[in-house]
């Protein structure tokens, strides 16, 4: 599976696992679910999606 590198930029921190997140270049908004995803996520912060 390819994987492609985005940065998504962090919109809102809904809980500890739950992250919404906006990507500049195109636009899209995501919610993103992950153990302790949010814990250390900050408003305004950029997450790399490479890993």
């Amino acid at each position: 599976m390819n994987r492609e590198q985005r940065m998504l930029q962090v919109d809102r921190v809904v809980g500890n696992n739950i992250v919404m997140a906006t990507d500049a270049l195109t636009s899209v908004e995501y919610v993103l679910l992950g153990k302790g995803l949010g814990f250390a996520a900050k408003n305004l912060q950029e997450l790399d999606t490479s890993r």
